[in-house]
């Protein structure tokens, strides 16, 4: 080796311009090295730190936390062992908390007496920051899809869960302890769909699809997928909605779609500013007014009433439920008895409006009022002319002499009389009833003329 080599000075220069805090310390604890690298970790320059015992007070200024660590070391001292990869949290000059992870080891001569520490220590504090941030973000992830009302189901490379949460839980009614490290299709993928599955999981997107519960109940779901790296693997994220009950909605709007398009009765919707936001083809039908020419125009430019326009109105205004019978024109200008129900739609600014044609009914009523009348006059005339002759009957059975033949006669032609009686009872009874359906067609003729 050159005899010009100072390798105690090499050794130090190492240590001084290494990018690591290191110092030595005396027996009690008083800094006696203190390197570049310390000074720029905890801003304080040597001056201020070598032979100045109470630098921990500044650097570890809570107490309580100062004589945890304390304690630590002079246990770790005490059993003659070594302190690798300890952490410690120290405070710098400008105020700024910082981790730091030590090395230390003790310093003896030969004869086995400690002369002091070597401590060495890393900057750790981006590291952990950036480890709180994921612990952070981790917590975040649970956290959301652990509310979310959807299924979030994360599948490795192979298609096997590793994440499940509570939505799914509750969607397939099965928990993630016995979901987790299963393949996705032999689990919640029908028999029979097995193909549809795998189809879907080979794409990004949406996908409705058929699900299986654990107990065996087929449910419709809306499946997501969306392909993503995690630690250089690729995996899917599937997020899962129960789509059952948007499934059973939509039949039913179908439904109640065919009904008021089928309805007898005009079904229209208005908003709170009277404009019309539905017509139906019975609408059409008893207005006169084609669907594209109603929609969006003014409730009263559309439904003309002779008299009771007004009082659609006010009760849009007043948000109350009201029926007006009236006479509407079409127009052709042919008038209708109608019948019209206006009623505000809960938790909405529209209204609901029912618009019945009665013009059949009142004239079926009028005729049948009629009827009625013209059927009390065909009795009340028979049953007069029935009592008059009985009495002439009466009176001549008190007489001295009778005559049988003519008296007989006389009976018969009062049967006769009676037999019609009955046969109107009988047709007017089955009107009033129903039983009979209409009028006899004799006197309708009659009575619509």
């Amino acid at each position: 080796m050159n005899a010009d080599f100072d390798l105690t000075l090499f050794h130090q220069t190492i240590i001084e311009r290494m990018n690591a805090w290191a110092m030595f310390l005396s027996p009690n604890g008083t800094v006696l090295f203190w390197n570049e690298a310390a000074e720029k970790i905890t801003g304080y320059p040597r001056e201020e730190v070598v032979g100045i015992p109470d630098i921990w007070k500044k650097i570890y200024p809570d107490p309580i936390y100062r004589k945890e660590i304390t304690g630590m070391i002079i246990g770790v001292i005490e059993e003659q062992a070594y302190l690798r990869n300890f952490e410690t949290r120290v405070l710098t000059k400008t105020g700024e908390k910082k981790h730091i992870s030590w090395n230390t080891s003790e310093v003896r001569t030969t004869d086995g007496s400690i002369t002091g520490y070597v401590a060495v220590g890393i900057d750790i504090t981006e590291k952990v920051m950036d480890k709180r941030k994921l612990r952070d973000r981790e917590e975040l992830f649970h956290g959301i899809t652990s509310a979310a009302y959807d299924g979030i189901i994360l599948l490795d490379d192979s298609g096997r869960i590793t994440y499940w949460n509570p939505s799914a839980e509750w969607i397939f009614s099965l928990p993630m302890k016995e979901a987790k490290g299963q393949r996705a299709i032999d689990l919640i993928a029908p028999p029979g769909s097995h193909t549809d599955w795998e189809h879907a999981l080979t794409r990004d997107g949406v996908h409705e699809l058929t699900g299986l519960r654990r107990d065996g109940v087929l449910v419709p779901v809306e499946v997501t997928l969306s392909g993503v790296t995690l630690r250089a693997l690729p995996h899917t994220i599937m997020i899962v909605r129960d789509i059952s009950k948007r499934l059973e909605a939509e039949a039913q709007m179908r439904l109640l779609s065919a009904i008021v398009h089928s309805s007898e009765e005009a079904i229209i919707s208005v908003g709170a500013d009277g404009h019309l936001l539905s017509w139906n083809p019975a609408a059409e039908r008893i207005c006169g007014i084609p669907y594209d020419t109603a929609i969006g125009g003014y409730i009263t430019e559309n439904i003309r009433l002779k008299e009771g326009t007004r009082a659609i109105t006010d009760a849009i205004v007043a948000s109350v439920h009201t029926e007006i019978a009236g006479v509407l024109i079409d127009t052709l200008g042919v008038e209708h008895d109608v019948v019209i129900s206006l009623t505000p739609i809960q938790r909405s600014d529209r209204f609901s409006l029912l618009i019945r044609d009665v013009t059949k009914e009142k004239k079926a009523a009028k005729t049948m009022i009629a009827y009625i009348k013209e059927a009390t006059m065909r009795l009340n005339m028979p049953v007069l002319v029935v009592r008059e002759n009985l009495e002439d009957i009466i009176v001549t059975i008190e007489g001295d002499t009778v005559d049988c033949e003519a008296a007989t006669l006389r009976l018969k032609v009062q049967i006769a009389h009676l037999a019609r009686i009955s046969e109107t009872i009988h047709e007017l009874n089955a009107a009033l009833t129903g039983e009979g359906r209409e009028i006899p067609e004799a006197y309708r003729s009659f009575l619509l003329e």
